[in-house]
């Protein structure tokens, strides 16, 4: 039931994939959010050259459903 905006989002979501990951998430939560969110901000801005984009809509869709996309 919370909006969760930023780094909060990010490191719910670390949290909930478990393992290792959520160490991670624990000690993200120890930096303040200030600090964070100025980090989220960069990534954010730079993810196209950081993070390669998928090729097409989405890898796990059949290609039935694939044509209704664009490219």
């Amino acid at each position: 039931g919370r909006l969760l905006t930023r780094s909060d989002a990010a490191l719910h979501a670390l949290s909930r994939l478990g393992g290792a990951w959520s160490l991670l998430a624990a000690a993200g939560r120890l930096v303040p959010r200030p600090l964070r969110d100025g980090a989220y901000a960069v990534v954010a801005r730079f993810r196209r050259r950081l993070f390669a984009p998928p090729e097409g809509p989405c890898p796990r869709l059949p290609s039935a459903l694939a044509r209704r996309f664009l490219p």
